[in-house]
């Protein structure tokens, strides 16, 4: 206390760590369909899946750090009026790696880290990227603001509008609220090319030999297990990934997110056991954590290699945005995303760089508005309240 104000200060840190170790379908994992007999258990008995998938140990060591300073005060102005205002300084690091095993997509840019990755696929170290991926801000300042009056006057025309002294009382505020990064930013990166395979077979295989082609040659690349990651600087590693498809990446522009809350109310005493309350509330959330599409097909490359251009037996449309097009003209079209290719080192094998990938970013928002309206009333030693939230 000093005087009219009521002064506080304090601040909080924290240090989290979460070490993932997944195992998920680390011997295989096997779908019968149907596909060669018309009936699942068939297949099942005749040792023809329908889908062979298997995915090395996924492994992430996840560490972020917080910190927070606070300063605010509580000033009395008068009997019936008070003002708090303060503000927040808000340090919130986006997650990292212990082993920098995470990446972003950032378009046109080739690594250094791994030389020969598909361009784009950065890792912590090339220029521009730090462990955390995206930069860590310590701009972030959150002023808030609350009033508090409760009108005393018993005459004149504020008398009249307000009814005495303690009938009425009106509450506003609002402030900025800054909010933590989740771990969920890593946790849908581990196990990413090239710290982990998920491996799905392109082509139908054995139950008995899931890495051998049951229906044409030549037979799919032999047994990729046991998996080891890669060294930094490791060249050649990149075929087995081909191509870089469902690994969500963390965009380098991201910011912190937060809310802005708002309220707005007014209490009035109806005769002595009663209180009316009519208040407007919102909190409208900004930058917000979410994922979109990196690597969308364009509906205007599909149209270019439309019928009668495409040769005979292809079709473009939804679900075709990997494929290579082979023209009437003897050209090629390789698939129809902005990134399908990038450095085109294994279109001689049919492969692309890149299918369809996620952006996560602090690009959602979120808006809340009501009207909150209640009346609370005593009765002997009972006390009712109905409220209206809208």
């Amino acid at each position: 206390m000093l005087g009219k104000h009521t002064l506080k200060f304090g601040g909080d840190s924290s240090y989290i760590q979460v070490n993932e170790r997944n195992t998920d379908t680390s011997n295989g994992w096997f779908e019968f369909d149907g596909g060669e007999t018309g009936n699942d258990f068939a297949d099942y008995l005749l040792g023809a899946p329908d889908l062979f998938n298997q995915t090395s140990h996924q492994l992430l060591d996840s560490r972020t750090k917080y910190f927070a300073l606070y300063a605010q005060d509580g000033y009395k102005v008068r009997s019936d009026l008070t003002i708090n205002y303060g503000v927040r300084w808000d340090v919130s690091q986006p997650f990292y790696d212990t082993q920098n095993r995470i990446q972003p997509f950032v378009p046109g840019v080739q690594s250094k880290i791994y030389p020969d990755s598909p361009t784009g696929f950065v890792f912590p170290g090339d220029p521009g990227i730090p462990s955390t991926l995206a930069p860590t801000q310590y701009n972030r300042f959150a002023p808030r603001l609350g009033i508090a009056y409760s009108p005393g006057a018993t005459d004149g025309i504020a008398g009249k509008i307000f009814g005495g002294p303690g009938k009425t009382s009106i509450r506003m505020g609002g402030g900025l609220y800054y909010t933590a990064i989740q771990d969920q930013s890593l946790f849908v990166e581990v196990g990413d090319a090239p710290f982990g395979l998920f491996y799905v077979s392109p082509v139908p295989v054995y139950l008995e030999e899931p890495y051998k082609n049951r229906t044409t040659p030549p037979s799919p690349v032999g047994n990729r297990f046991p998996f080891t990651i890669p060294p930094a600087g490791a060249t050649g590693i990149w075929p087995i990934y081909l191509p870089v498809s469902g690994s969500p990446t963390y965009k380098p522009s991201n910011k912190l997110p937060y809310a802005e809350h708002f309220n707005f109310t007014v209490q009035r005493e109806l005769g002595k056991s009663a209180v009316l309350s009519v208040g407007y509330v919102a909190s409208w959330g900004r930058h917000l954590f979410s994922q979109i599409e990196a690597n969308p097909g364009i509906a205007s490359k599909c149209l270019a290699v439309a019928p009668p251009l495409i040769a005979p037996g292809g079709e473009c449309g939804p679900f075709g945005e990997d494929q290579i097009y082979n023209l009437t003209n003897g050209t090629a079209v390789n698939g129809t995303r902005p990134y399908s290719v990038t450095s085109g080192r294994e279109l001689a094998n049919g492969q692309l760089d890149f299918s369809s990938n996620s952006w996560e970013a602090t690009v959602a928002n979120s808006n809340y508005n009501s009207l909150q309206t209640s009346l609370e009333k005593k009765v002997g030693d009972f006390r009712f309240l109905a409220a209206y939230p809208r």
